[in-house]
């Protein structure tokens, strides 16, 4: 049956070894991939709402908790989400 360390690992209990396997990607990061290919697959053009300059690659993409998305670096200058303020 398998069970989590500490360290989030997943550990694969087998009959003859004791098997660590990586981590599982995280949900978020999970949603926001899926997010960013899903408005490219529309051939949406994905611009931010701070500095109204296309969002072209997945690492630039921040997906917020309250659903605005906008350039990594514009989230990084500031402690909440600069277009709700929550």
């Amino acid at each position: 049956m398998p069970r989590r360390n500490n360290n989030g690992r997943l550990i694969v209990l087998d009959e003859h070894s004791l098997e660590l396997q990586e981590p599982i990607r995280p949900v978020k990061e999970f949603l926001k991939n899926t997010f960013y290919d899903m408005l490219k697959a529309k051939n949406e053009k994905i611009e931010c709402p701070i500095c109204f300059e296309e969002i072209d690659c997945r690492n630039c993409f921040c997906l917020l908790n309250c659903g605005h998305y906008l350039h990594l670096h514009e989230v990084l200058r500031c402690n909440n989400c600069p277009v709700c303020r929550s």
